[in-house]
C-alpha cells in the first residue's frame, strides 16, 4: 500500500486550500520525490490552538509533517528529513549535496519583495478570525498601512510591486543561466527550486499581477522554469477571494 502523508498548511478561512509558500515548498519537495501526501490547511487560530495542542509545541508553524517518528516543523527540516528517508540517486532533492544558497537568497531577497504583492490578496480571502490575527501579528494592528497595501495592490503601485519582484528575479535568471537543463541543477527540479517555486505559487493569490511579475519576458528563463515547474509538480493553487 501507498503511504500518504499528512501536511498541516495554512488555509486563509474555513476549508480554504493553502496560502503559505513554505507550504507549497514542501508539497513541491514532496512532488519531486514522487510522494503522495494530503495538505490539511488550518486557518491561523486553529494552529495557534488545536495544531499546538496536538504536537506539544505552542511555537509551532507550518509546514508541519506528520510521520511515523513524529512531527517535523519547517520546510527545511522538512527537505532534509525526506531526502534522508526518501532521496535516492533518480530522485533527490539536493544533487549536489546540502546546501541552503537558495533558501537563503528567497528568505533575504524574494520574500521581502513578494510580501506586498501576496499580503493584500491573502487578507482578502481570510475570514474574520484569521483577519484580526493577520492584522496583529503582520501589522502590528497598523490598520492604516494594511489599507495602503491593499491600495496599492489594486492601483497603478502595482505596477512597481510586479517591477520589484521581476528585478530581484532577474537574479534568479542569471542562476537558471549557469548550467544546461531548465531547472536550479539542470535537468531535473530539486529543493532549490521548491524554494523559488513555493512563493510563485503563493504569490496567485492576485494572479494577474504575479503573472507580470513572473512570465515577463524580461526573464525568460525564469519563464520557462515556471512552466517546467508546473508540470514536474502538478501544484494548482486554485485560489479564489
Amino acid at each position: 500500500m501507498t503511504k500518504e502523508y499528512t501536511v498541516f498548511g495554512l488555509a486563509a478561512r474555513a476549508c480554504g486550500p493553502n496560502v503559505s509558500s513554505f507550504v507549497h515548498i514542501t508539497m513541491s519537495d514532496m512532488a519531486i520525490l514522487g510522494l503522495h501526501y494530503n495538505v490539511v490547511p488550518l486557518t491561523f487560530p486553529v494552529i495557534r490552538t488545536r495544531l499546538a495542542a496536538e504536537t506539544g509545541n505552542d511555537k509551532v508553524t507550518v509546514p508541519t509533517l506528520v510521520t511515523d517518528e513524529g512531527y517535523v516543523t519547517d520546510s527545511w527540516a522538512i527537505a532534509q528529513w525526506l531526502e534522508a528517508h526518501h532521496g535516492s540517486k533518480d530522485r533527490t532533492l539536493f544533487p549536489r549535496g546540502v546546501e541552503r544558497t537558495t533558501d537563503e537568497w528567497m528568505q533575504t531577497h524574494l520574500a521581502p519583495a513578494m510580501r506586498p504583492l501576496f499580503r493584500p490578496g491573502f487578507f482578502a480571502m481570510q475570514d474574520g478570525a484569521s483577519r484580526n490575527y493577520f492584522l496583529a501579528s503582520k501589522y502590528n494592528f497598523d490598520e492604516a498601512a494594511l489599507a495602503r497595501d491593499l491600495a496599492n495592490i489594486a492601483g497603478p503601485e502595482s505596477a512597481k510591486i510586479a517591477g520589484n519582484v521581476r528585478a530581484v528575479l532577474r537574479e534568479f535568471e542569471a542562476r537558471l543561466g549557469e548550467r544546461e537543463g531548465v531547472f536550479v541543477n539542470g535537468d531535473k527540479p530539486s529543493h532549490a527550486d521548491s524554494a523559488v517555486f513555493g512563493w510563485y505559487l503563493s504569490g496567485q493569490v492576485c494572479p494577474e499581477v504575479n503573472y507580470d511579475a513572473w512570465m515577463s519576458n524580461e526573464n525568460p528563463k525564469v519563464r520557462q522554469w515556471v512552466r517546467a515547474m508546473e508540470k514536474a509538480t502538478s501544484i494548482v493553487p486554485g485560489y479564489s477571494n
